[in-house]
Parts: structure tokens; C-alpha cells; sequence
């Protein structure tokens, strides 16, 4: 008598105390957000800090030796996209010098769904600072 019950109640799915609902009902997705755009692009650049923070950086270039010293800043940020769940990602890589009036800035533009993260544009211009003498 006790097998059948046990068995019974594995194949109607009521161990888990609710009759009728599937284990699987009680398991819930968490929905996709910009923390998670954020590190599905800095999987592929962990240089790049969180979102909202700034990490400073510097490299030396031009001059006698050692160089001269350039200070830098690497950015993350994020928005929300007209699209549903999906978010525009931004890396900027500036070196706070200009070179020829234009500033050694690159950007990097990610549209990001919980599928991928697509590169949807770019400006390379940071490495103007290597022209610096």
C-alpha cells in the first residue's frame, strides 16, 4: 500500500507538497537587466570598469626617456534601449589630450539583448597619443 501512494504521488507530481503544479512552475527567471548587458560586454574587456564607475589609466609616449606621461580614463555606460530588454553599452577610452585638434578618445557602442552583444559602432582615435613628441 505505501509503494503505490509513493509511486502515485511521483507520477502526479505531488511531492512537493502542491497538487497539480509542475516543480518546474515554482522556479522563477529573473528578468534580463543592465548589470547583465553590462557583463556580458566586459566578459570580452575586463579592462573596462563597472558601469557608472571610472578607472584611471596612463601610458608614456613621445618625448626623451622615460616619455611623457599621459594620464587616462576608461568609462562604462549603459542605457536602456526603445527596444524591449535591450541596452545600449558604451567602453570610452580617453586619454584627456588633443593631437591635431582632435581629442585621443575612442568609443565603442554595444546593443546588448540576453542573446549577444553586437558592436554597432566605433571610433578608434586613443592611439593619436602615440603621435605626441
Amino acid at each position: 500500500m505505501l509503494l503505490t501512494c509513493v509511486l502515485a504521488a511521483s507520477l502526479t507530481g505531488c511531492l512537493n507538497g502542491r497538487q497539480g503544479e509542475s516543480p518546474s512552475a515554482s522556479i522563477q527567471v529573473k528578468p534580463f537587466d543592465e548589470q547583465e548587458a553590462v557583463a556580458m560586454v566586459l566578459k570580452h574587456h575586463p579592462e573596462f570598469p563597472k558601469a557608472g564607475e571610472v578607472k584611471k589609466i596612463e601610458t608614456r609616449t613621445g618625448g626623451p626617456a622615460p616619455g611623457i606621461k599621459v594620464d587616462g580614463e576608461l568609462t562604462t555606460t549603459v542605457e536602456k534601449s526603445t527596444e524591449n530588454n535591450t541596452y545600449i553599452v558604451t567602453l570610452t577610452k580617453a586619454w584627456n589630450q588633443k593631437v591635431n585638434d582632435k581629442e585621443a578618445k575612442s568609443v565603442w557602442t554595444y546593443e546588448v539583448t540576453q542573446d549577444k552583444a553586437e558592436l554597432i559602432s566605433s571610433e578608434e582615435n586613443a592611439d593619436l597619443i602615440n603621435l605626441i613628441k
